[in-house]
């Protein structure tokens, strides 16, 4: 996954990748494929973490694996929520470039 970042938003580690990872391999498993439910990420940065779950939880891969990995789940909703103005543009950026006709792009960013 490509990602844009600029100075002012954290650079994700590859331990962000290994641990968002291990999360999604556990979601898909225990969630049934057609549960609605929703992931809010705190401090979301480049928004990296909601991306790749999103990716890899709706991702419709060979039926012989879903007893090992589990059934896509197209239905799952994943939030990111951002202090920094800067990341907000950045997270908003990266899910256009990532996902540009599935997601809307809420307009309700304040600064606190």
């Amino acid at each position: 996954m490509k990602l844009r970042l600029r100075p002012g938003v954290f650079i994700p580690r590859w331990e962000t990748e290994e641990w968002t990872l291990a999360l999604a391999s556990r979601l898909r498993r225990l969630t049934p494929s057609r549960q609605n439910f929703t992931l809010v990420d705190l401090c979301t940065g480049s928004g990296c973490i909601p991306l790749l779950l999103k990716d890899y939880i709706s991702a419709n891969i060979d039926k012989s694996l879903h007893s090992s990995y589990g059934k896509p789940n197209p239905f799952a909703q994943f939030i990111g929520i951002e202090k920094s103005a800067t990341a907000v543009d950045v997270a908003r950026q990266n899910l256009k470039q990532l996902r540009p006709t599935e997601q809307n792009f809420p307009d309700s960013y304040r600064p606190f």
